[in-house]
This record gives C-alpha cells, structure tokens and sequence, in this order.
C-alpha cells in the first residue's frame, strides 16, 4: 500500500506541474506562445482575364468556359458498359482510354467537351464520373493576328500567363488581380471553427482595345501567303501605319502559328521578324541620307554627280546594282536608279557629325516602343568608329543593321510634316466596368526634317515610282504614290550572299496627305530576288484593296 500511494502522490505531483506550466504558458505568457501556435491558409482564386478587340470592337482573344471529364478509374475498369457507352459519347480510342485506365484513381479523360455533352453525362453518368469547368482563352480568328496577339500558357506553378505580342506585353492589365482569403487552421489546413479571417478581393483583367483593323489585317495576311507561295519566300512581312499618329492598322508575317495550339510550335516560330528580328534595309534606306543632305543643305535635288563607273573606297570597290553607269547623274536620278556610287557621293558631302545627329533622331539606337513583347534595338556604330568604307556603304544600307518597325517610324518623317511617329498598336484600355483607364497618345513626335525637305522627298519618291524601270502594272491608275525598293544581300559569315537576300518595298499614298504607310518584305525569295519583282507588286496589289475599303478619291 506504501507504494501505491507514493506512486500515486508522484502522479499527482507532475499532473500538477504540468497544469501549472499550461497555465503560465496558455494565460500569464500567451503572447509569446500562441504565434507558434498558428497557422494561416491562403486562398488565391484567379480573377478572370482581361479581352482584347479590334478598332472595330471585333473580338480577338477572349475567355470561353471548358469542360473536363475526370472519372475513378478503379471504377471504370469494372463496369463495362458505362465505360463503353463514355468512349461512344466521346469518340474516345480504344487505346486511349486503355492508357487512362491504367492509372490509379481519379484521372483525366477528356478536355474541351460541348455544355450539351456534359449536361448529358451528369444526367445519366454515375457520380464517380465528374465534370470540372475552367475558362480558357480562344481566338476566334484562329491564327490571324497571331503575331501581334501572343498567346496564353502556363508558367511554372500551372497558372495562365501570357507570352509574346500583346498577350505578353500587357500581363500584368490582362490578368487582373487574384481574390486572396486568410483563414486560421490546423497544420492539414482545416478551418478552426470560429477562427480569425481576413482576406482582399480580386481585380478583373483590363481590357485592350487594339489599333488593328481586323479586315486590312486579313487583307495583308492573306496577300502574303500568295506571295510567300508565288515568290518561293520563306517569309513575309507586312506593316501598315496611319503616318500622321503611328497607329498600326496591320502587323504580322506568314507564315504564323495557332495560338490555341502553341504547344505544337518552337519558340522560333513565335518570333515576331518585323520587331524582334534585325536586318540591313539596303535601298530602302536611300531616301533618308537623301533627305539628310536636303536637309543639311549639302546638296540639291539637281546637283550633278559623276556616276562612271565603281568608286573606290580604299580597297574596296562599290558598284551600281547593275554594274551600269550613266556617267553624270543628277540627286533624284540617283533615287530613280537607286544608284550606290551616286548614294556614296551624296553622303561624302553631308558632315559625319550630322548623319550621327540624324540616325538619333530617326530612332535608329533606341526601340520604338511598340507595345509588342519581344521588341529589340538596331546595331548602329556610333561615328566615331566609323572606317571610311563604314560610312559609305551607309548611304545605301548596308553595314547598319535595323528592325522594319523602327525603319517604318523613321520613314513617317518623309510621309508627314518632317516628325518620328511611336508606332502603337493600342487605341485604349478599359476596366471591367468598361471605364477607360488609358488612351494611346498621338503626340509622341520627334521632329527630324524640315516641312520643305519633306515636300521636295515627296516628290523624289514619287518620280522614283513613276520613272522607274519596273513597270508596276499593279499600281492603281491616277494615284500619287511615293516609295522605295530594296534589295538587300544577307551577310554570311563575313560576306554577303548574292542569291539570298530580303526584298521589300516601303511606301505611302497619296502623296500630297497620306492615308498610310506600308512595308512590305520577302524574305530569301527564290523566284525572283529583287523588291521591284517582288514586295513591290504585293505593296500596289495592297494599296488596291486599301483604296477600295478607305473610298480613297484619286
């Protein structure tokens, strides 16, 4: 009995101390000891994402509810005739639905079913046949526009996210905000009953209401697939801009990709070669050193040149296109005839100092700013690293490098009153409620040339177009149109190959007050390698359809 009750008083003991240690810990010192105690689930739920539309408030890429199946597989295994009449129902393979079952448990059976095909398996399907629903992005145009869109993946937790184009660029505005709850519970994240709560509501996505114009986009893409396929291209390219405001109305090269099917592409095919992708303008690039000496008063537009034969740039020789020479040529001649030995003279006579101050202002160092994930910078040498041989083959093109889209915002300046438009593909974004939050402005310019220059480029470019050697039988009849070939070689390995090159063509109409400016390019063109056989007829044949769909007067 001794023992007993020694051991029952030891009991009573450490029962004792152990209700008082509770004690000093759960009342005289619990705020020191509750914070360990505590436990916070968070809850995030995705706001829903923000829709983008045309000018013309067409839809683009917008949200649409998905249906999945999920069914037990242990189950399905064992009943026959379910799983038969569910394969039927889903035009699912025999084979595909062997791989699912032999899965344990809950798996997924099938995407994308119709609202009328999953009301019916909730109708007559057993509950361990399940439906969840998530909405998805859809772009109703399928792959058009795709380039400047983007699409919408995963990132590396599962969630929506968007990449490249405006899908990419805009993010943050078409992802909106997430719902976030606070709740108190156990370690499993069990709610205590009564326990603290807190929380923030979500934002929806904004919306982007884009500059393009879902019908000249459609006319530009479908013109240069035919062109791609005519010319044996292994690209296309096309730009069309409002001068005066720098508002695209199309943008994109073919071939695209799906941006529902991304997953079948390489990241390659998502590169956007009239932003992302550098290259030399060649011709193209002609009038603006023009314009330069214009400008500068360095030149005159009937000054005479020698042209009689290669000029010699210490080692190196420079030619005409053709290897034909006129002998003595005059400033718009030169223009006509895209001459490189009569480019050269005119750019020996402009100061080094000024091209340089030039090339700044153009926009030729900097991005332009489009609101297009993926945008990169020109490689342009500062003059002071310029050779002699540097600073000629300059006047024509060539050892400068440039994105089509700051060359287009740099050829606004010869198409309006002498500025640098932003190029934009943003007319405004709204909230939720449809409440504007930003409009794209129309005041980002930079003035260049001189309205005097601009009127006299205006007529060069427009006798470059009627005096030249190209026929041009697609070009509307009593339009006044101003613009420029280029054929540039691409170099390779230190050289430049005379059978691949990027043929384009860049211009504006009508003349006097232009409506638009268009680029259009061919990349390694095989049937014929030269921007007058090639991007120039694609131009004309656009400009046909934009007189038409504008009711431009002649």
């Amino acid at each position: 009995m001794t023992i007993v009750k020694l051991v029952f008083l030891l009991f009573i003991i450490a029962f004792g101390f152990i209700m008082h240690r509770l004690f000093v810990i759960q009342v005289l010192s619990s705020d020191n000891y509750i914070p360990i105690q505590k436990f916070v689930t968070v809850t995030k739920d995705l706001s829903l994402r923000g829709e983008i539309f045309d000018r013309n408030n067409t839809p683009l890429a917008v949200n649409t509810q998905e249906y999945t199946v999920y069914g037990n597989t242990d189950k399905l295994r064992k009943e026959y005739n379910i799983r038969r009449q569910l394969q039927s129902l889903l035009k699912i393979k025999d084979s595909t639905m062997s791989a699912i079952l032999d899965k344990k448990q809950w798996q997924k059976i099938k995407s994308g079913i119709s609202s009328d095909t999953k009301d019916t398996i909730k109708r007559y399907f057993p509950t361990y046949i399940n439906i969840e629903d998530e909405w998805v992005r859809a772009y109703p145009e399928g792959s058009m526009s795709a380039q400047v869109l983007g699409f919408v993946g995963r990132d590396d937790i599962g969630n929506p996210r968007g990449y490249v184009g405006v899908e990419g660029y805009f993010e943050q505005e078409l992802r909106g905000l997430p719902s976030v709850s606070e709740r108190e519970s156990d370690l499993r994240g069990v709610s205590f009953i009564g326990g603290a709560s807190d929380g923030s509501s979500g934002r929806a996505g904004m919306s982007l209401k884009l500059t393009i114009d879902r019908n000249l986009q459609k006319i530009v893409e479908d013109r240069l697939y035919k062109g791609v396929e005519q010319f044996d291209a292994k690209q296309g390219c096309a730009i069309i801009m409002e001068p005066y405001t720098g508002k695209i109305r199309a943008i994109g090269c073919v071939p695209s990709f799906s941006p529902e099917k991304y997953y079948e592409y390489k990241d390659a095919d998502f590169t956007n070669g009239l932003i992302s992708t550098i290259y030399e303008p060649g011709s193209t690039f002609k009038p603006l050193i023009v314009a330069m000496g214009l400008d500068t008063k360095s030149i005159k537009t009937d000054q005479i040149f020698d042209e009689k034969g290669p000029y010699s740039i210490g080692e190196y020789d420079i030619r005409t296109w053709n290897n034909e020479y006129s002998g003595r040529i005059s400033t718009t001649q030169i223009l006509e005839k895209s001459s490189n030995v009569g480019m050269v003279k005119i750019i020996e006579k402009i100061k080094k100092k000024s091209v340089n101050e030039y090339l700044n202002k153009l926009g030729f160092r900097e991005k332009t700013g489009i609101e297009i994930q993926g945008e990169t910078t020109g490689i342009v040498k500062d003059s002071s690293q310029w050779y002699p041989i540097d600073y000629a083959t300059l006047s024509f093109g060539q050892g400068i490098a440039i994105t089509p889209i700051q060359l287009v915002a740099a050829f606004s300046s010869l198409a309006n009153d002498g500025y640098v438009v932003k190029p934009t593909v943003i007319e405004n974004i709204t909230d939720s409620s449809g409440k504007k939050v930003y409009t794209s402005s129309t005041l980002n310019k930079r003035t260049v040339y001189s309205p005097k220059t601009v009127t006299i480029m205006k007529k060069m470019l427009n006798a470059a177009i009627e005096n030249s050697e190209a026929p041009y039988p697609q070009k509307p009849a009593g339009y006044s149109f101003c613009g420029k070939t280029g054929t540039a070689q691409i170099p390779i390995e230190g050289h430049y190959d005379p059978t691949k090159t990027i043929a384009s063509f860049i211009g504006f109409f009508p003349c006097d007050k232009p409506k638009v400016l268009i680029f259009v390019m061919y990349k390694e063109p095989s049937g014929s390698i030269w921007g007058s056989e090639t991007a120039a007829p694609t131009f004309f044949e656009i400009a046909n359809r934009l007189i038409l769909y504008y009711n431009i007067a002649p």
